[in-house]
């Protein structure tokens, strides 16, 4: 964890059938910052986030889906790029962990379709780059 930043990892539980609150539990005693449970009765993802976003106190806020995994520096680097006065918008690699081969009906040309972003590591500059992939 990077000096001056403090993390808050909140996890919504969208009325899960599972052992959600059995895996945040176990992973409190080791997790970088604080973890917290909540649980939210109406299934809907809008209802979740909005759920999570009405317990935020912070000036910056990131958002993943259950089935996401993030780089281990990957907090480091959100901190190092929001210290650059001339940065507004970050954005990453979204790359797919494929179980097998790519789906024949995937547009090769639009791998966005399903979330698949690779700009690499480099800055662009926003509004003159339409296409990073």
């Amino acid at each position: 964890m990077p000096d001056g930043v403090a993390v808050r990892t909140i996890v919504v539980d969208n009325n899960s059938q599972d052992t959600t609150r059995a895996g945040v539990d176990s992973a409190q005693a080791g997790w970088p910052g604080t973890l917290e449970y909540r649980f939210e009765p109406v299934q809907s993802k809008s209802v979740a986030l909005n759920h999570g976003l009405s317990l935020v106190r912070a000036d910056v806020v990131g958002m993943l889906d259950d089935d996401k995994e993030i780089h281990p520096e990957w907090i480091a680097v959100v901190a190092r790029m929001l210290a650059d006065r001339d940065v507004d918008f970050i954005s990453g690699q979204y790359l797919p962990r494929w179980g097998a081969p790519a789906p024949v009906w995937l547009p090769r040309e639009f791998p966005a379709v399903i979330g698949w972003m690779d700009a690499g590591n480099r800055r662009l500059d926003y509004g003159r780059t339409t296409t990073a992939w």
